[in-house]
């Protein structure tokens, strides 16, 4: 039997928005629309100095404001609001209490003592649509937007890599690993 206890923390949602999405993606994106901004700045620029007025400027500046603010905003929903959400929800489900996973191997229970009432959930490994382990975290996922997060570091009993045994045999391909 292998076992975590979690006190989410910040640190810990900033992870998750770092290192469990598709950066590949959010990266090809930010680059897309950087790229487009790079082009409007050029328009702007060789118009300028062909003595273009600006009010004949006014769609190649409303678009790099456009696409400037998108990345910009991507940028800190990414790092900073949904982190902060997160964490806000999961304070708001469970308190400061600490979440207890206790890993079998064909499933693993989510423990939360609140007082009178306790939250106990069994979940067996093939009803996750995919775990993902990174350098100081697992992602366990119950669907495309949520994850159990398991900081390396909050293991009490067994380790971490008899955590990564039990996912690689009960997942398969749908275990990732991203060291």
């Amino acid at each position: 039997m292998v076992k975590a206890v979690m006190n989410y923390t910040i640190e810990d949602m900033k992870a998750f928005s770092r290192k469990a999405h598709n950066n590949f993606l959010f990266i090809l994106y930010c680059i897309i629309l950087l790229s487009f901004s790079g082009f409007y700045m050029l328009v702007i620029a060789i118009a300028i100095a062909n003595g273009t007025s600006f009010s004949n400027l006014a769609l190649p500046l409303f678009l790099l404001a456009v696409g400037s603010s998108v990345i910009i905003y991507n940028m800190i929903n990414r790092y900073v609001i949904s982190p902060k959400n997160n964490l806000k929800n999961i304070k708001s489900k469970y308190g400061d209490n600490p979440v207890h996973f206790d890993f079998e191997e064909k499933y693993f229970t989510v423990n939360v003592e609140k007082g009178v009432n306790s939250e106990n959930i069994s979940i067996e490994y093939d009803k996750l649509i995919k775990a993902k382990e990174v350098k100081d975290y697992f992602f366990l996922y119950s669907d495309k937007q949520h994850a159990y997060i398991i900081k390396k570091s909050a293991f009490v009993m067994g380790c971490p890599e008899d955590l990564s045994v039990y996912l690689k045999k009960q997942l398969g391909k749908k275990f990732i690993i991203r060291l």
